[in-house]
């Protein structure tokens, strides 16, 4: 009767219990974004097996008194090389048609599912405001993270002027918020993006050691508060904090309210380009695709580390900028020179060697590639760009 109760119980564990992993990396692919998912899958289906087991052990099927049966052996004989191989082929085809089938199914259908968006796994969307505690304490306490790439941020050097407090709120206290969520739920790892113009009014190129103290626009110093604050995060609670300081980023779909942008869309439309210098200002251009390579390089533990990402080139004029426009474009740009803006820089120019070292990132985009790919993009959406205010 054990021999009779063991073989149900084999025969239905050993085929089910193959596809446990299975049907737990499914359940991953289709409820993902939580640890718990796989583990509680594979548990739940061994639970099945056994209880559906203890189950037919008691149908019909293989209740009554159990039926003595007689097993022949050959006889031992060492086996030759052609044998072996041969069983091996055998056995190693019997399950590519059976187990290995399923399991190439299953890898498929996962691979389907995220690649054309059945699951939710892959990257799942919340539009929260990181100035309110409550709804950020609510998602840390959802997920597990591993590390925050914190990119929110209000983000433009004149419009801070008009609006300080938003600036401050957003970046400085939504910075804090977002730091205490990770003390709270043992989120070690802090990526944090600020910006080139804390570096106003300091020697070039500008490196990181350099006392940033005078920023020149609210935005700026709001900037330098969620800096200081990281550093404060890392020292009481061992937060590796990586801040990134950003050095005027451009590319396809940039800000409207960046200068490559609108540069492209007044050529185009045929309107006067507001052009606040004679021009002769430069900037140290970084393409978008660089500055998220390096972000992400950025995410190793490194304790507490500014480092800059920039172009690390000699900086391009807006005079420049503007006459690759117009040639890239087949037009002639009209300015309305205005008066060079009290917060602007002169001037930047970033030394990215502690970028080569500490993440071995370089640029690998020029500029003047980064910007044909960004005219080529405007030249693409130009129907859609003429609904875009600046």
């Amino acid at each position: 009767e054990r021999d009779r109760r063991m073989t149900i119980m084999t025969t239905t564990f050993i085929p089910c219990g193959a596809k446990i992993p299975i049907i737990a990396l499914i359940a991953s692919s289709l409820f993902g974004g939580a640890w718990w998912v796989a583990p509680s899958a594979y548990f739940v289906g061994f639970a099945a097996i056994v209880i559906s087991g203890v189950i037919l052990k008691k149908t019909k099927m293989f209740a009554g008194d159990p039926a003595p049966f007689v097993m022949e052996l050959p006889a031992y004989h060492w086996p030759t090389v052609s044998n072996v191989l041969r069983s091996m082929w055998e056995r190693g085809w019997s399950f590519v048609k059976k187990a290995g089938t399923v399991i190439f199914l299953a890898t498929i259908f996962i691979w389907a599912a995220s690649r054309f968006g059945w699951a939710d796994g892959k990257f799942i969307f919340y539009p929260l405001d990181i100035e309110k505690l409550p709804e950020l304490e609510k998602l840390f306490e959802e997920y597990q993270f591993e590390a925050v790439l914190n990119l929110a941020a209000r983000a433009g050097v004149r419009y801070s002027m008009e609006n300080p407090f938003v600036y401050m709120t957003t970046n400085a206290m939504g910075t804090l918020n977002i730091l205490d969520c990770m003390r709270k739920h043992g989120v070690k790892k802090h990526v944090m993006a600020s910006t080139s113009s804390l570096y106003a009014g300091q020697k070039m190129p500008f490196t990181e050691d350099l006392p940033v103290n005078t920023p020149l626009s609210p935005y700026a110093a709001s900037k330098k508060a969620g800096e200081l604050m990281a550093y404060s995060y890392h020292k009481l609670y061992g937060l590796d904090s990586t801040i990134v300081r950003y050095f005027t980023v451009f590319g396809p779909a940039g800000r409207p309210d960046m200068s490559i942008f609108r540069f492209i869309k007044w050529i185009m439309d045929g309107k006067p380009i507001e052009l606040f210098g004679d021009g002769s200002q430069s900037r140290d251009f970084t393409y978008v695709e660089d500055i998220a390579r390096g972000t992400v390089a950025a995410m190793k533990p490194l304790g507490y580390e500014i480092i800059n990402l920039g172009g690390g080139r000699n900086p391009i004029s807006l005079n420049a900028v503007i006459a690759f426009i117009e040639k890239a474009l087949g037009k002639k740009a009209q300015i309305n020179y205005k008066p060079f803006h009290i917060a602007d820089i002169a001037e930047t120019w970033a030394d990215i060697s502690k970028a080569d070292k500490l993440l071995g990132w370089k640029p690998q985009v020029s500029p003047e590639e980064g910007f044909q790919r960004s005219v080529d993009w405007a030249l693409e959406h130009a129907e859609w760009l003429k609904d875009i205010k600046l």
